[in-house]
């Protein structure tokens, strides 16, 4: 089975996005962490086939943030190779555009209301099954 990691140091942001791929019945297993450090030591731990099949990856977060975070996951030559989503309350076109040069497949903003929660989940699990790729904008919100 596929994973899906999502990195954020907000708990209710975690909650949400666990309950909105739950809902969808994506075909992965979700796995959470409140920050890099969290994430790096799961991510190490993990076998080659236990790696995620994607990280959704917070921007804020304290210590290390989601910049830093996705320069040292595609600078790691065992985890380069994992797509990973930014996935944001910033609406800042320059923040965006690093994210996606420093190799995010997607910049997606972090939604207000539930039904954009579930309409991200969606493009996850597309996005897994093989259905579609992330547009490099990602959907606004």
């Amino acid at each position: 089975m596929k994973r899906v990691l999502l990195i954020d140091d907000n708990a209710a942001d975690l909650e949400l996005m666990g309950q909105a791929l739950a809902e969808i019945r994506i075909p992965a297993k979700v796995q959470t962490t409140n920050g890099a450090a969290q994430a790096f030591a799961l991510l190490r731990g993990c076998t080659h086939d236990a790696l995620p099949a994607l990280i959704v990856l917070d921007l804020r977060m304290p210590v290390v943030d989601g910049m830093q975070t996705l320069r040292m996951l595609k600078q790691d030559a065992e985890l380069s190779a994992i797509p990973v989503v930014m996935f944001s309350s910033s609406i800042r076109p320059a923040e965006r555009a690093q994210c996606l040069q420093l190799g995010a497949i997607a910049y997606r903003v972090k939604p207000s209301v539930w039904p954009e929660y579930i309409e991200h989940a969606r493009a996850m699990a597309r996005y897994l099954e093989g259905g579609c790729h992330f547009a490099p904008a990602g959907v606004t919100g």
